[in-house]
């Protein structure tokens, strides 16, 4: 079995990356009166000795995402600590950095661990990235794949609880299914270019769409970022109904900035902007339509799909076997309250 190597921790590189952290924090994070408090924040724990006694790169990571944290409790703002890679190379190049996050997307099957259909004619999709099309064009065909899995199913559970975000662009093609019509989802303002950009869903998509059936979405505490604005966008837009806890409040976008030789700083350098709202879920989170606790939500998505389908059904006699599955499912459901 292999082992990760250990990387020692040196008070240069902790100086090092404070350091290029502040003015880069400064240049580009979306609220810069928030970036000169976390800066100062920053240098003085480094002038007070705060972050000596850190012993390895796991203890620096904690102390410094709380101090990166302080003032707005963003939890975009964060470290990425860098293990494996060239032993010799002074930073981690574009190239390597594409090809970990292809190796990772494989093995993770482009975010879809999921897909099934439920007893009662219940799609059920379990999502946890949402991947960049562009970097691993695989993942769109995944998620084409699951969403045509799915088409002669009578409701569909989009399970989001252990979604930690991804980018708007597969967001939108997830979307894409779900409306009959080229829909604006987001908009998303650049500090860097000053510019206002929009997300809409595609104008074709292969196979089926899954319209005029009842969407539910699961999420939980750990929901993040892009699976946040496709459970806000679905919501806001009538599309779905959310189930579970409050997400995580992760709005606003960003980038990956390599500090040091083992250490990335992620800077939310732009402000996403629902075309319904007006606002975002930065800091608030997306409140469900059902809120209950993660493990409470499939249950009680699956209970209100299956009713809905029995509603359906039932008057209808070539369907009984249908009635029947759906019956056995909700008294097995019953039987857990």
């Amino acid at each position: 079995m292999d082992t990760v190597k250990e990387i020692n921790l040196s008070k240069k590189e902790i100086s090092e990356f404070i350091l290029k952290s502040v003015v880069l924090l400064k240049k580009n994070y979306i609220f810069p009166e928030v970036a000169d408090k976390v800066c100062s924040r920053l240098e003085r724990g480094l002038t007070e000795g705060k972050y000596e006694k850190l012993s390895n790169h796991e203890e620096l990571k904690k102390s410094i995402e709380e101090d990166l944290q302080s003032v707005n409790g963003d939890k975009h703002l964060h470290i990425m600590i860098q293990e494996n890679h060239s032993d010799n190379a002074e930073e981690v190049s574009d190239e390597e950095m594409v090809a970990e996050y292809k190796r990772v997307a494989e093995i993770n099957n482009y975010g879809i661990h999921r897909i099934e259909r439920l007893p009662g004619n219940i799609g059920y999709i379990d999502l946890r990235v949402f991947y960049d099309m562009d970097t691993v064009p695989e993942a769109s065909e995944s998620a084409i794949n699951a969403m045509n899995a799915i088409t002669h199913t009578d409701a569909l559970i989009i399970d989001l609880r252990k979604n930690l975000g991804g980018t708007a662009y597969m967001v939108s093609l997830f979307a894409s299914y779900l409306v009959k019509e080229p829909t604006h989802i987001e908009s998303f303002y650049r500090k860097d270019e000053d510019k206002t950009s929009q997300v809409w869903t595609l104008p074709h998509v292969p196979g089926q769409l899954y319209l005029d059936k009842p969407v539910y979405i699961l999420t939980s505490k750990r929901t993040f970022s892009a699976g946040e604005l496709f459970a806000y966008a679905m919501k806001n837009m009538g599309r779905a109904e959310v189930f579970g806890e409050i997400t995580g409040g992760g709005a606003n976008p960003g980038f990956y900035h390599q500090v040091t030789e083992h250490i990335r700083l992620f800077i939310p350098s732009g402000r996403s902007i629902s075309p319904v709202t007006g606002g975002n879920w930065e800091g608030t989170g997306v409140i469900p339509d059902q809120e209950i606790t993660a493990e409470e939500a499939l249950d009680a998505a699956y209970e209100k799909a299956l009713m809905k389908n029995r509603e359906k059904y039932e008057e209808r006699k070539e369907y009984s076997f249908l009635v029947k599955e759906i019956d056995d499912v909700l008294a097995e459901l019953h039987g857990k309250k």
